[in-house]
């Protein structure tokens, strides 16, 4: 009997890990652009699910609502962070990542440095492009710690107390596995690898799916093609 794969976190970022360096160990240069757009696309399609959702409830497009419909809960030891200011925007900081600290554990920490270059600003961008963040500073291209500027964010302690209280009250239903996550983002940088790299697609992603397989047992890419056939750019998954 085949085991069933509990996906975390850890399967999100190594498989993203694993891709990245199947691309740019065969691409070079041209590779990290193309890691680069995967990332930034996956990014974006998840904030514009997150947008549907807070329409779906005939909410605004607002900050608050971002943070509170966020997709994912991290899991403990995930993240050692803090809020440094509030006003006149929100800065948050995280100093210790479990997607920097899994990408070390596998000798990967090169590739998965294009995630974060990305991911954050792609996600926003989806969800309201007329909102603003900077990165100015990401733990995986060298800094002590990724800090995230909020620019629309004008928070108060009551404010992160009511986003709180509103996440839970949800009781997690604007929440997706980890499974699903780690099934989107293989599908969305396997469809732009096919895209622009055609007949090198293929062994470039059978490199990178033996990897995974070779890190977390045969069924794990096994797993994930249940979802071949799901849009991830609507809510359809979820109804």
């Amino acid at each position: 009997m085949t085991e069933t794969i509990q996906y975390t976190s850890k399967h999100h970022a190594i498989l993203f890990g694993f891709i990245a360096k199947s691309v740019i160990d065969t691409m070079g240069e041209d590779g990290r652009e193309i890691i680069r757009n995967a990332a930034h696309k996956y990014g974006n399609q998840r904030g514009k699910r997150m947008a549907l959702r807070v329409l779906s409830d005939e909410l605004p497009l607002t900050m608050e609502n971002y943070f509170v419909y966020s997709e994912w809960n991290t899991q403990d030891g995930d993240a050692k962070s803090y809020v440094k200011d509030l006003t006149p925007e929100y800065i948050f900081c995280v100093e210790v990542c479990s997607w920097c600290e899994n990408w070390k554990e596998f000798n990967l920490s090169e590739y998965g440095k294009y995630y974060c270059s990305e991911i954050d600003i792609a996600l926003l961008e989806g969800y309201n492009p007329k909102l603003t963040l900077e990165v100015p500073k990401i733990l995986s291209l060298g800094d002590k710690q990724c800090q995230f500027h909020w620019k629309d964010a004008h928070f108060t302690k009551q404010d992160l107390e009511n986003i709180n209280q509103m996440k839970q009250r949800s009781e997690g239903s604007h929440v997706a596995s980890w499974e699903f996550h780690t099934a989107h983002l293989y599908f969305t940088m396997k469809q732009e690898i096919c895209t622009h790299l055609k007949e090198k697609a293929q062994i470039i992603m059978e490199t990178a799916e033996k990897l995974f397989k070779d890190a977390f047992g045969q069924n794990s890419i096994n797993q994930l093609m249940t979802y071949e056939l799901v849009n991830f750019s609507t809510l359809d998954f979820f109804k």
